[in-house]
């Protein structure tokens, strides 16, 4: 599926019914989990900012909200990691890759290689990154591709969106550049059963209509 807007929170409630309504029911880890593969998002900048945001204002959890930047963001590393994404952005093996993307694209502004990675094969036994890559081409408007091997969608969409969107105007200040699209690729678009309820109050639906069929 695709989605095209300026606000994360419409994005969120459009995928959040793709997925409980049309995802296929899947298992990880002993729980069951509704999926959808090969999920499209482009954002188009401006964004409306969260405070405007009226679905995210409802639905959001500011705490998660708070987390999501700080791991995005810090060089400290979460517990049960051994790492965060802004150490692998930021401090990975003594190089900051964020810094490579502005003097990448400082130096070459059609470069096909300011390519951001947080993978780590050797040392990522615990938790292999969800988010795998963040791409950078000045291209008709695109700045950033955001590549995610897995996304939960119940409860950290927006989440992600609000992280990436700071990393995104970073660069783009950075460079003085007024490219505003962000394109986020997700091969898992899931969310988990025990967040099923969770999702059912914000659509506004009740459990038996978890499939449109009915089944």
């Amino acid at each position: 599926m695709d989605y095209r807007g300026s606000s994360i929170g419409d994005g969120w409630e459009t995928l959040l019914e793709e997925v409980y309504h049309d995802g296929e029911t899947t298992v990880d880890d002993g729980m069951e989990l509704l999926e959808k593969l090969n999920i499209i998002v482009e954002f188009e900048y401006p964004l409306i900012s969260p405070e405007d945001d009226e679905f995210l204002q409802e639905h959001m959890d500011e705490n998660r909200v708070e987390w999501m930047i700080d791991n995005f963001h810090s060089e400290e590393p979460i517990e049960g990691w051994g790492y965060s994404y802004g150490s692998r952005f930021k401090d990975f093996e003594g190089r900051n890759q964020l810094t490579y993307v502005k003097d990448k694209l400082t130096e070459k502004p059609t470069s096909k290689s300011a390519t951001i990675t947080s993978m780590y094969p050797p040392g990522d036994t615990k938790h292999v990154p969800c988010i795998c890559t963040l791409d950078f081409k000045i291209r008709d408007g695109l700045l950033m591709t955001a590549f995610f091997r897995s996304q939960d969608i119940g409860k950290k969409f927006y989440a992600d969106m609000i992280a990436l969107e700071r990393i995104q105007t970073e660069i783009s200040e950075h460079l003085d550049i007024n490219n505003n699209k962000m394109v986020i690729q997700v091969v898992s678009g899931h969310i988990y059963e025990s967040d099923f309820e969770l999702v059912e109050e914000i659509l506004g639906v009740k459990g038996d209509s978890r499939r449109t069929d009915g089944s």
